[in-house]
């Protein structure tokens, strides 16, 4: 993996990629590229209901201890929305695992420490 200027979609795909490997299972949403009639083009995660803010990756380990996940990816100086920090302190009261990584926690080894 490169760095320094890694792009979400990137590290989201990194981690998963780590995680499948050490037996969890994982899904994420990706956006999708839409144009508006005018022409301009800008990005969004296709949700219902009120998904706004879903964490970028849940993901379930398929052995024992049985822990679970709710992950948010942030690259470079991107910062929690209040609908992330919302959907990622439900998901503690929950049961789940909650994180904000970042390419820095991949680099220092935090990401694959709290898969193991």
């Amino acid at each position: 993996m490169k760095t320094g200027n890694i792009t979400h979609e990137e590290l989201c795909k990194t981690i998963a990629f780590a995680a499948k490997l050490r037996g969890w299972k994982v899904a994420g949403f990706r956006t999708v590229r839409v144009q508006r009639k005018d022409g301009s083009i800008y990005f969004e995660t296709p949700v219902r209901e009120e998904g706004k803010g879903w964490p970028d990756l849940i993901m379930l380990q398929k052995e024992k201890p049985y822990r679970k996940l709710a992950v948010e990816i942030k690259v470079k100086k991107d910062t929690l929305k209040p609908e992330q920090r919302e959907w990622l302190e439900l998901f503690d009261k929950c049961g789940f695992e909650s994180h904000v990584w970042r390419e820095k926690d991949w680099i220092d080894g935090l990401v694959l420490e709290v898969l193991a």
